[in-house]
């Protein structure tokens, strides 16, 4: 499942489902973590998912889009909390940064630097009172 608060991405990410037959295996959800039920799931794959607010402020801003730094917290906050929730033996994958912290219990599994920018992978191995 990809989710996504942006409609043109949807139908982008749809177009592209289609285009290598695997509807049935994909489902695309127009929202935000922490505007519509939380995805519960064994992987989660961030790729760079905070960084509009940063990078293309502009052209976001011109299609309707909020880019404001309590934006970004809110979202960053978001994300973080799925993490602390999430069961043990999930798996969470970063590609050119994630813009919040890994929560305590992750722990990284692998690094690959070969591609343009870092690709990480944690595991989360145990429950911590803090991720309450």
């Amino acid at each position: 499942m990809g989710l996504e608060q942006r409609p043109f991405l949807i139908q982008s990410a749809r177009a592209l489902a289609h285009l290598f037959d695997m509807n049935d295996r994909v489902r695309f959800v127009d929202g935000a973590l922490g505007t519509v039920p939380t995805p519960i799931a064994e992987a989660y794959y961030f790729f760079n998912p905070f960084g509009n607010y940063s990078f293309g402020v502009e052209r976001l801003t011109n299609m309707g889009d909020e880019c404001s730094e309590a934006r970004r917290a809110h979202d960053v906050a978001a994300a973080e909390q799925l993490l602390r929730r999430a069961a043990v033996g999930t798996w969470v994958l970063t590609f050119n940064g994630f813009g919040g912290r890994i929560p305590e219990g992750y722990d990284l599994a692998r690094v690959d630097w070969e591609l343009p920018a870092a690709l990480r992978m944690w595991k989360k191995t145990r429950w911590c009172p803090s991720n309450g």
